[in-house]
């Protein structure tokens, strides 16, 4: 149901990890010489917390933590929570979902589409879930869902919690659809991540973000000279300080989705970066240093 690729063992080749929905997880680990191998027994990610098979829906991977590596973030269906599979090193994963709050919103729900964004570049990634059911009396069986019911927006307060910013994000979050497909990308520039929405048997959405902090961001382009032109699988780090954050550069992602190929950085009340580190996926390292902030960069492979 959904799929995501990135170096999640940080040894420079990408693995693939699928959502399989009332099916064990899969995980192919590359090796480095166009051989995958299916290990998601062995590295956690085949079940959750109790060796339960879940309505895996859509993922997407991303630096949840701040420690450098990439996390997932798995959609489910109703009465199981979304999970959250921490990459604890060497592309081993732990189920924190109950001690994060990551997906405690979602809990009655069908999840679907799944974002892991910084809304209000603060340095740390928000997660938006979509929700809804499949089944138009979903209500007549399980009377703690709907077929409609609000998406929800969770914030994250580092340290590896977060709490629901729903309610306080607006009008858009408080209608009721049953949500599939979103995509984020800052679709009018003004360095605030958007969201767009398809639902069922009504209009799509397309929603605005607003937010009123005074938080700095930073937006990169990667063009590929020697690898692939779109720059996909390259990794970027950007270092303001003692902050290092961290993303790499996808092809598809969330359910169903694919996500603009720009990497949006929240940087907080940091006005300069120190500098920017690409990991072309060549193999290649570019450094380019003392940027200015609230822009979008477009960095092109040597």
């Amino acid at each position: 149901m959904g799929i995501v690729a990135g170096d999640f063992d940080g040894d420079r080749d990408d693995d693939i990890f699928v959502a399989c929905d009332g099916a064990t997880n899969l995980y192919y680990v590359n090796d480095g010489l166009g051989g995958f191998s299916e290990q998601a027994i062995l590295f956690g990610l085949a079940y959750d917390l109790h060796g339960n098979t879940n309505g895996n829906m859509g993922v997407d991977a991303g630096d949840i933590d701040g420690d450098g590596l990439d996390d997932l973030l798995v959609s489910d269906y109703a009465r199981q929570l979304p999970i959250y599979f921490q990459n604890v090193g060497l592309g081993m994963f732990d189920d924190v979902s109950r001690i994060s709050h990551i997906g405690t919103e979602m809990l009655p729900h069908v999840s679907w589409g799944v974002g892991l964004v910084d809304f209000d570049n603060d340095g740390d990634r928000d997660a938006f879930m979509c929700a809804g059911h499949l089944l138009a009396n979903a209500k007549e069986f399980e009377p703690d869902t709907d077929y409609g019911v609000r998406n929800s927006i969770m914030e994250n307060l580092g340290g590896n919690r977060f709490r629901s910013a729903t309610a306080a994000a607006g009008n858009a979050l408080q209608q009721a659809f049953s949500s599939r497909g979103a995509i984020f990308d800052d679709l009018d520039n003004d360095g605030h991540v958007d969201c767009a929405i398809l639902n069922c048997s009504a209009p799509a959405q397309l929603l605005f973000n607003q937010s009123l902090d005074h938080n700095h961001w930073i937006a990169i382009e990667l063009c590929g000279r020697r690898c692939n032109r779109d720059a996909i699988g390259s990794r970027v780090r950007v270092v303001c300080g003692d902050q290092v954050l961290v993303a790499e550069l996808r092809n598809g992602r969330g359910y169903q989705s694919q996500y603009g190929k720009r990497l949006h950085f929240g940087l907080g009340a940091y006005e300069r970066i120190d500098r920017i580190e690409v990991e072309w996926h060549s193999g290649e390292t570019q450094i380019v240093e003392q940027i200015a902030v609230d822009q979008l960069l477009n960095i092109v492979e040597p």
